[in-house]
């Protein structure tokens, strides 16, 4: 069994200070253990700093009791974590940070005060839990800093495995800034609209390219088989990015490829139909941007091969569909490439294949 985030606040990839968030959640019992929350926030910032800037996150929780009775249960109150990653004058620095106002143990139902040092050491409640104060990792260097802290881990003694709940988490992180700019971008295999009551699947096979890059890396989501029934069907999906750093250039790449997709009940089929996203940003600021790497196999009705339309032109097939090769948008930083926009007549539905972008901002 696995839980999501509770008062989940985050910051994306930017070079911007003044940026603040947050995020509150109300008590919360987790079902099924004997573990309650009291009232948590989140908050993240990045700020300016003299010849520097930092980004800086804090949680806080107004009590944890951990028991399966009020006669035997541990609570502490008022916790506090916070991690702060910071450049100033070329240097970088990494804290953590974690207090509370109190800690008290119930045996039986005798309070019995419980400090720092038995936290870091592991309370139990015999046949319960154990409780544990964790420590903070702080990392920096010549050109980033990071910090995380994960303030408690409270192990649930049940079968046949233990439950693990973490209380806490704060992280944040800064890097050196990219000279020439961040990445954006993603690939994508298989998209469907239209499908009845403004319902619409997809993106399949969906990958989005890293802000800071890859270092030259190809990261790769791939799928065997996928799509819809009665509608599209893939076969050997891949959607791929790479985000790679030069001399005196950054590159991005995105691929969206579907080896082969079947629609009208296997009557359409689309073979070998494979899209890229070519991004680069020179320090200079100019840009190179194309599309060099699209490729179509072809495009079969009942066996047969039609000619397939040239890019931006679109081929109706009379009564069953509309087929629209290779559009692209572009803008200043990258520019957007859809592979093939497929219109099945008389039903509203409009499937996508392989969909490529790729931007440096």
């Amino acid at each position: 069994m696995s839980s999501g985030r509770t008062a989940y606040a985050s910051l994306g990839c930017t070079n911007r200070t003044g940026l603040d968030r947050f995020n509150t959640a109300a008590s919360v019992d987790i079902d099924g253990l004997p573990i309650r929350l009291g009232a948590s926030e989140t908050h993240i910032a990045t700020n300016g700093l003299p010849n520097g800037a930092e980004t800086v996150a804090t949680n806080t929780v107004a009590r944890v009791e951990v028991g399966a009775t009020a006669l035997d249960e541990l609570t502490i109150t008022g916790l506090r974590s916070e991690a702060r990653a910071s450049s100033q004058n070329g240097d970088y620095d990494a804290q953590t940070e974690f207090t509370f106002v109190s800690a008290t143990l119930l045996v039986a139902g005798v309070p019995v005060p419980i400090s720092e040092a038995q936290l870091r050491n592991g309370v139990v409640i015999p046949g319960v839990a154990e409780i544990e104060l964790l420590r903070g990792i702080e990392r920096s260097g010549v050109a980033a800093a990071r910090a995380d802290l994960t303030a408690i881990k409270i192990t649930v003694f049940a079968d046949p495995d233990p439950a693990v709940v973490k209380v806490g988490r704060v992280y944040a992180q800064i890097n050196a800034a990219n000279p020439i700019g961040l990445y954006a971008g993603s690939a994508s295999v298989i998209k469907a609209t239209g499908l009845g009551a403004g319902v619409r699947s997809g993106p399949l096979a969906y990958q989005p390219l890293p802000c800071r890059g890859t270092n030259g890396n190809w990261i790769h989501n791939d799928i065997v088989q996928a799509g819809l029934p009665g509608v599209v069907r893939g076969y050997v999906l891949s959607a791929s990015v790479r985000g790679a750093p030069a001399a005196d250039s950054i590159a991005a790449n995105t691929v969206g490829k579907v080896a082969k997709a079947t629609l009208l009940g296997g009557r359409l089929v689309v073979r070998n139909l494979v899209v890229r996203a070519n991004v680069r940003k020179f320090d200079d600021g100019t840009f190179v941007k194309s599309t060099d790497g699209t490729t179509l196999g072809g495009i079969f009705l009942d066996g047969e091969r039609l000619n397939a339309p040239e890019p931006g032109e679109t081929l109706t097939i009379t009564g069953l569909a509309r087929i629209t090769y290779l559009t692209v948008d572009r803008d200043r930083n990258g520019l957007e490439v859809f592979g093939m926009r497929i219109e099945l007549l008389g039903t509203g539905v409009v499937v996508q294949l392989a969909r490529a972008s790729a931007y440096i901002r």
